[in-house]
């Protein structure tokens, strides 16, 4: 009899636990833009194929200017047209402002600052004018 009840309590856990994923994976796709559905762990890249740029006018055919694809577990946005680029770009530019942290850029620029020095603009800029004033002063002591 106890073995009955462990085997109902462990199939109602299994049960609300699969509800509660399928609702959760359902919600987060409702407030997400429209696209394909995405493969485990290569999401949407295999639909792609050599042309993405006739693959993504072929999706924004199916599901609208905007739509979103997966590349790999990472969720990607596409705009296609011109009205959808102007609002994203020019009317709400700041909520589409920087990058994702995909680990690859952190792996370069982590790269490439500990291996040389990136100069500073106004550091230049400070650097060239002592220079030019030194260059000139020299040039004036030296003149007769």
């Amino acid at each position: 009899m106890q073995d009955l009840l462990l085997l109902l309590l462990l199939l109602l856990l299994a049960f609300q636990a699969v509800k509660f994923l399928v609702f959760e994976w359902w919600r987060r796709r409702r407030l997400e833009p429209p696209g394909p559905f995405p493969w485990p762990l290569l999401g949407n890249a295999a639909q792609l194929g050599r042309a993405p740029h006739l693959a993504f006018g072929r999706l924004a055919a199916t599901y609208g200017s905007v739509f979103q694809l997966r590349l790999g577990r990472w969720p990607v946005v596409v705009l296609s047209g011109e009205r959808a680029i102007r609002e994203a770009l020019i009317r709400q530019g700041a909520a589409f402002a920087g990058r994702p942290p995909f680990p690859s850029f952190q792996l370069v620029s982590d790269l490439w600052t500990s291996t040389c020095r990136i100069p500073q603009p106004a550091k230049v800029a400070e650097e060239f004018w002592e220079l030019k004033s030194t260059s000139l002063k020299m040039a004036k002591v030296g003149d007769p």
